[in-house]
């Protein structure tokens, strides 16, 4: 079950985070049409899924099932789940949490039904499919959860991944992402290359350039949220996928 997964799971991720835009992500809660786009945007990556799902042994009946399933469900989460979420909590992490362990629960089922059929067509497939969900992991999705994670510690004020820029808005922290994602595929490389004593160097080289800022007591409290929030989900990642899948 564990390789339909994560097969499974390169269409959602793709088509919930990376084709879809921060200010797709607020429409959609209230614009319907704002919605649809997604969902068919989020439709065309899991055919792309559902593709490579043949690909790997899946009868196309089956990879059209999960094509299905997963678009019909996804829809029905955004269009009427994640509104109620929303007036049941007004913890955007909460929210967000409880959405996407809405998704996520619709893909396991979906993978649960298809495992038998899945087989390796070459002994690296596992391994380029656990380092391409890794890395996918470690850009937009782990960046939001950052993000909210650090709005909840600090409050309102604070949309930004780069603890330094706490008052500047999420569109203008390019900069602070980019450092962010950067940090965590490097700790996420040597998480799964074992070399945990390195993953110090890459915090320490972070903090040498913030040296003086960390003297501000608020400043280095939201950094040491960030960074070890970072550091934490990019080294649970790897190792729970190297764990299904190697």
């Amino acid at each position: 079950m564990a390789l339909a997964l994560c097969i499974i799971l390169l269409g959602p991720l793709i088509g919930d985070f990376y084709a879809q835009s921060d200010r797709q992500a607020k429409e959609k809660v209230a614009c319907r049409k704002a919605c649809a786009a997604h969902c068919l945007s989020y439709a065309l990556w899991m055919a792309v899924s559902s593709a490579f799902l043949v690909a790997s042994g899946a009868g196309v009946l089956h990879a059209v099932g999960v094509f299905v399933a997963l678009g019909a469900s996804h829809a029905i989460v955004d269009a009427f789940l994640r509104p109620l979420l929303r007036r049941i909590t007004d913890e955007e992490l909460t929210a967000f949490v409880l959405d996407q362990t809405a998704h996520l629960a619709f893909v396991i089922a979906c993978a649960c039904c298809i495992a038998p059929e899945i087989k390796v067509m070459r002994v690296s497939e596992p391994t380029v499919i656990a380092l391409l969900l890794v890395a996918l992991l470690c850009g937009k999705p782990m960046s939001v959860v950052v993000k909210l994670v650090l709005k909840k510690a600090r409050g309102a004020e604070v949309l930004a991944e780069n603890p330094g820029n706490a008052r500047e808005t999420q569109e203008s922290d390019g900069g602070g992402s980019a450092i962010g994602i950067l940090e965590r595929l490097i700790v996420a490389l040597l998480t799964y290359l074992g070399q945990y004593e390195a993953i110090a160097f890459v915090i320490t080289a972070k903090s040498i350039a913030r040296f003086k800022k960390l003297e501000d007591q608020g400043f280095a409290e939201t950094y040491l949220i960030g960074t070890l929030t970072s550091v934490l989900l990019a080294m649970l990642a790897t190792l729970g996928i190297k764990a299904l899948l190697l």
